[in-house]
């Protein structure tokens, strides 16, 4: 399949060290800001939900954790449940190793994505601010070239990532629970989602500030209790996840180079496409802030990415491997010609909740992958929209917006593995201009920082 080929090229072995050498620029650049720094960034996040009135010039900005529901929505979507279970079944036990150190690196990744989203963002005529890789490949590198590339990648990138895989999702696990016609909810979740986006940014932001902390809490208590009901079996999971990143060989015989390596990139992807750091589109949403540090603002990066991959992957995996319902060597079995399908993606993720908690667990998991869907889908409609109106003007904004609309309808009906591997491929596309930005770019980033942490010393 040609979307296969292009997906291998794309995150190939350039691609992979790439992202590892942005985050560990980042992390040794910043004297390990992430670790070093971790009481100032706690404090400056979930510490500081202190609450004042906007002034007038704020009216049409979003407050900084409302930017960062607004980004996490984006991010802590269907990636979270469904992307761990197709890292698994994809890359083995050792792919979550691998999304951990994306995320640990990639946390000082998108910091610097926000920094410099921060450092070169501007008001509109409106009043609205503007700020994106977009925004700071034109000015501040200097290349309208890239800046456009950017734009029109992440308008195709709503398309894919943040709009169908999402539909795709909530249509597979609805008609899987409920038995409800994929086309029945391709048309409901269209209609919610017109509803949504006519509101714009401050509704997103709004909508996603409720949702995302709620479904967020609730989700993780509901994998505290399956791996509480299945706590003897913790240590053998965890200690699959590093066999199999570091030692595939003795495991799965001559073969294991192979799955080593399918297991870094599967995690790598994964960890991407759930926590966006290193692809530049949630800089968008945490741009439209009403923080006045950068530097801050780039704390609630560190955040999101920790809170999502390291805790919520990870709660997601443990969740699958200590439940029963998977087994490594019975999926790596797949891959013979003739071998019988098993399942996967939203599928493999309720078997692992209904092992526990029976058919109420079936049903949560269906609400939290919708509601979280959902968040996504609406998030990433700011993301494609300030793309089209950075590049092409409010004019074409409208007819963007029926089409979003209904690509909801055609990522339920479609098949899952093409959908995912467009997403992945317009991640791929997406992280190449950003990463160039952030390679060149890291001196604003440095002096950003130095110039805050000096400030708050004396």
């Amino acid at each position: 399949m040609i979307l296969e080929y292009i997906e291998q090229f794309l995150w190939g072995n350039a691609m992979l060290l790439a992202f590892f050498l942005i985050g560990l620029f980042y992390t040794v650049w910043t004297n390990f800001f992430q670790f070093v720094h971790i009481r100032l960034w706690l404090s400056k996040t979930i510490g500081s939900f202190t609450k004042r009135r906007k002034t007038e010039s704020e009216k049409q900005s979003l407050s900084p954790f409302q930017a960062m529901s607004a980004a996490l929505a984006g991010s802590m979507g269907i990636g979270n449940i469904v992307g761990v279970a197709a890292a698994l079944t994809a890359g083995g036990p050792g792919a979550i190793f691998w999304m951990w150190v994306s995320a640990l690196l990639g946390a000082m990744t998108k910091y610097a994505e926000i920094v410099l989203g921060f450092h070169y963002r501007y008001r509109d005529q409106q009043g609205n601010w503007v700020g994106g890789p977009m925004v700071y490949l034109k000015e501040g590198l200097k290349s309208p070239f890239l800046s456009g590339c950017f734009s029109v990648i992440c308008i195709i990138g709503s398309f894919a990532m943040g709009n169908m895989t999402q539909g795709n999702s909530m249509a597979e696990i609805l008609n899987y629970t409920f038995d409800i016609p994929v086309l029945v909810t391709g048309f409901v979740a269209a209609a919610l989602i017109a509803f949504v986006i006519i509101g714009g940014v401050e509704r997103i932001g709004k909508l996603s500030a409720v949702l995302i902390p709620f479904m967020s809490v609730f989700y993780i208590i509901a994998c505290l209790l399956v791996i509480g009901a299945n706590i003897t079996k913790v240590p053998a999971a965890i200690w699959s996840i590093f066999v199999y990143a570091f030692r595939p060989k003795p495991i799965l015989g001559g073969i294991g180079g192979y799955y080593l390596k399918t297991a870094l990139r599967t995690g790598v992807m994964r960890g991407v496409f759930s926590n966006e750091a290193g692809i530049g589109s949630s800089v968008i949403a945490h741009a439209a802030s009403s923080a006045k540090e950068g530097v801050e603002q780039g704390m609630w990066g560190i955040f999101e990415v920790l809170l999502d991959t390291v805790v919520v992957c990870t709660l997601t995996a443990l969740v699958i491997l200590t439940s029963g319902v998977y087994d490594v060597q019975i999926y790596r079995a797949v891959k013979i010609p003739g071998a019988v399908t098993l399942p996967d993606g939203a599928t493999l993720a309720t078997d692992a909740f209904s092992s526990v908690l029976g058919g109420f667990g079936q049903h949560f998991l269906t609400f939290a992958t919708v509601v979280f869907a959902f968040a996504t889908i609406i998030a990433w409609s700011h993301y494609g929209e300030q793309c089209v109106v950075y590049l092409l003007g409010k004019r074409y904004l409208y007819l963007y917006k029926i089409l979003y609309v209904c690509s909801v309808l055609l990522g339920c009906v479609m098949r899952m593995d093409v959908v995912w591997r467009i997403a992945d491929n317009m991640n791929a596309l997406m992280a190449i201009p950003n990463l160039i930005a952030l390679t060149f770019l890291g001196k604003v980033v440095l002096t950003d920082t130095r110039n805050y942490l000096e400030k708050i010393e004396e």
